[in-house]
């Protein structure tokens, strides 16, 4: 199962892929240019978050050159979470020394003065303290929008005009999947209003390649649209763009 890509960062990948392409992606130190880089500073601003530092204080450093993570007492506090990714099963494992269980939600996370570290949901919610609650969060509606998605047992119609299509009723909203043709299904949500469904009113999602993706994708536009939380919203559109 390919892994998916429930959160990430975008303030900080936006960061250091402007350094990496200032710097030719090649590393300070032994001005080789290799794929993996980390990012270290001349003058780090503590009051500031690391995608928030002066460009000109930044150099890349390549992960042979950065300082040597085996000797380095792993930091308890000042991590910053970069990435969460569902891997469809227990194939990763946790990379903090006091751990190395077998994984299945992989959070890659960064130290300024330890550098990347992935590590798994318990460790994550240690080391990171005040994104722990997001963690959660996506962690929650994703798994609860697929066993939403796994429990429903599409039976597809067809309509007047021959169009095959699947319909689920969800939070006083119908999600109506069109199949157009193999691999490809679309998404409209519909509003009901007095029991009619209001076609006119209907919000359009993208193609997706499977009913399944195509579901999940129309419950999460519906909490989305019904949720009164801000930061609740940005993470229900988030795994929405990670279908």
């Amino acid at each position: 199962m390919n892994s998916v890509i429930l959160h990430q960062n975008q303030k900080w990948y936006n960061f250091i892929n402007t350094i990496k392409n200032k710097k030719d992606n090649i590393c300070s130190c032994c001005k080789k240019k290799k794929e993996l880089m980390l990012l270290d500073f001349n003058h780090y601003k503590i009051e500031k978050e690391p995608w928030e530092q002066e460009e000109k204080s930044a150099f890349l450093v390549c992960n042979s050159c950065f300082k040597n993570n085996e000797n380095i007492e792993e930091p308890d506090i000042g991590w910053y979470l970069l990435e969460i990714r569902d891997l469809g099963g227990l194939s990763g494992v946790c990379k903090k020394k006091s751990c190395q269980q077998k994984i299945r939600y992989e959070y890659k996370i960064y130290h300024p003065e330890y550098g990347y570290l992935t590590v798994g949901s318990t460790c994550v919610d240690y080391l990171t303290g005040k994104e722990k609650q997001m963690c959660f969060d996506i962690k929650k509606e994703y798994i609860h929008t697929k066993k939403m998605v796994n429990k429903y047992k599409p039976k597809y119609k067809k309509n007047k005009k021959g169009l095959i299509f699947l319909e689920e009723k969800y939070k006083n909203t119908l999600i109506r999947i069109y199949k157009k043709k193999e691999n490809c299904y679309l998404t409209r949500i519909i509003k009901i209003k007095n029991k009619k469904p209001q076609i006119k009113e209907a919000i359009l999602l993208k193609e997706y390649s499977t009913g399944k993706k195509a579901l999940e994708a129309g419950y999460l536009k519906i909490k989305e649209l019904k949720s009164k939380n801000e930061e609740h919203k940005k993470i229900l559109k988030e795994l929405l763009l990670s279908i």
